[in-house]
C-alpha cells in the first residue's frame, strides 16, 4: 500500500502467511471465521484491502486460503471445524486440530532448547518474519524453564538475503511459475533467461538458483549476483522437478567449487587477513575455492594491495582487466 511519502507495504510471503495463520488458529479456543482470518492475518489482510474489504470480490482470496489450507495439511497441520460448526454455515469457524498439533499437557522447553530455537529464528538477516510471526518466540518463552540466559544472539551466524532477486524468485518458487531475467556472464555479455525455478540454495557464501533453462533445455545453476534485471513472473505453471536432478545440480556445484582453487598471499594484520582467515598460515599464503573467477576478482579488489594473487594466472588477468575497465571509464 503506497503512501504520500513513497513507502510501500512489504510483499506477501507464503511461509510467513502460513506461520501467522497457524499461530492465529492455535491461539483460538472457539475457532475463527474466514472473515476474521482475512481481517487479522497479514497476508490475507493486504489482499482484502485491495479487494475493497469484505464486501468486495473475494474469489482470489478464497482460492489463496484454500491453497494455504492444503499446504498446511501437507505439513502435518490439520485444520478442523470449530465447535458447533457445519460446512456451509455463514458462521463456520476454523481451528487447528489439537490432537495432531498441540504439545502434550505440561510440556516445557529447557533454556538451552529455547536458545537453539532463537538461533534458528535469528539466522536470517534482511528476511526476518513480521512481528505477527515472530511472536511465536514469545509464546515459546512461556513454556521455558527459567534460570539461564541466552547468549546465542551474540554469536549467531547470518544468512544474508540482500540480493534484489531473492524475494521475487522465492515467491515464484512458492507459486510454481516460470520466470525470466537478464543474466550477465563472467565475460560481461548478457542474455535473457527463461527458467523453471527449482530451488534457492546458499552455498559457500553465495545465493544460487537451481532451475531448468528452457532455451538450453537443461538444468542450470544461476548466481543471484549475476541477475541484472527485475525477475519477471509468468503465469505458466511448472511441474515439480525430479529430486535426482536437484541432487545432480548440487553435486556439480560442489565439484566445481572443489576444482577451482586460487592461491593468495595476504598481508598480516589487515582486514584481508581476517576475511581470508590466514591465522593458520604463518606466511600469509592461503588457498581459496571459488565458483566464479570474475566474482573472486571483484572480492580481492576490495582489499587493494593487501592481497597478491599467486595463481591462477587467469585470476591475475581478470583483476588487470577489471582495473583497466575502471581507468577507461573514468579517465
Amino acid at each position: 500500500m503506497s503512501t504520500s511519502t513513497g513507502w510501500k507495504a512489504e510483499p506477501d510471503d507464503q511461509s510467513e502467511r502460513l506461520y501467522s495463520l497457524t499461530l492465529a488458529l492455535v491461539s483460538t479456543q472457539v475457532g475463527l471465521t474466514k472473515e476474521e482470518i482475512f481481517s487479522s492475518v497479514r497476508g490475507y489482510r493486504l489482499d482484502l484491502e485491495k479487494a475493497g474489504g469484505l464486501g468486495g470480490d473475494l474469489t482470489a482470496l478464497n482460492k489463496k486460503f484454500d491453497r494455504d489450507k492444503e499446504k498446511l495439511r501437507e505439513l502435518g497441520v490439520q485444520i478442523t471445524p470449530g465447535p458447533n460448526s457445519t460446512e456451509g454455515d455463514a458462521d463456520y469457524r476454523y481451528q487447528v486440530s489439537t490432537d495432531t498439533f498441540n504439545w502434550p499437557e505440561k510440556t516445557t522447553i529447557s533454556a538451552k532448547q529455547l536458545q537453539l530455537l532463537e538461533l534458528a529464528a535469528s539466522i536470517w538477516d534482511k528476511a526476518a518474519l513480521s512481528p505477527e510471526a515472530s511472536s511465536a518466540i514469545t509464546r515459546l518463552r512461556a513454556l521455558t524453564e527459567l534460570g539461564e540466559v541466552s547468549l546465542t544472539r551474540a554469536v549467531s551466524p547470518r544468512v544474508n538475503t540482500i540480493e534484489p532477486s531473492f524475494s521475487p524468485i522465492k515467491r515464484a518458487l512458492e507459486d510454481r511459475v516460470q520466470i525470466s531475467f537478464t543474466y550477465r556472464k563472467p565475460d560481461g555479455s548478457e542474455s535473457t533467461r527463461n527458467v523453471e525455478p527449482w530451488q534457492l540454495i546458499h552455498m559457500n557464501g553465495l545465493w544460487m538458483l537451481l532451475g531448468f533453462d528452457l532455451a538450453r533445455n537443461e538444468p542450470r545453476n544461476f548466481l543471484l549476483k549475476r541477475i541484472h534485471s527485475k525477475v519477471v513472473r509468468t503465469k505458466v505453471p511448472i511441474s515439480l522437478p525430479n529430486p535426482s536432478d536437484i541432487t545432480q545440480a548440487k553435486r556439480e556445484l560442489n565439484e566445481l567449487f572443489a576444482k577451482n582453487v586460487a592461491k593468495l598471499r595476504v598481508k598480516s594484520g589487515t582486514t584481508a587477513a581476517m576475511h581470508f582467515e590466514t591465522h593458520n598460515s604463518p606466511d600469509g599464503i592461503v588457498e581459496v575455492h571459488y565458483y566464479d573467477l570474475a566474482l573472486l576478482a571483484e572480492e580481492i579488489l576490495e582489499f587493494g594491495t593487501s592481497v597478491t594473487v599467486i595463481e591462477p594466472l587467469e585470476l591475475r588477468d581478470q583483476i588487470r582487466k577489471t582495473l583497466q575497465a575502471v581507468v577507461d571509464n573514468h579517465a
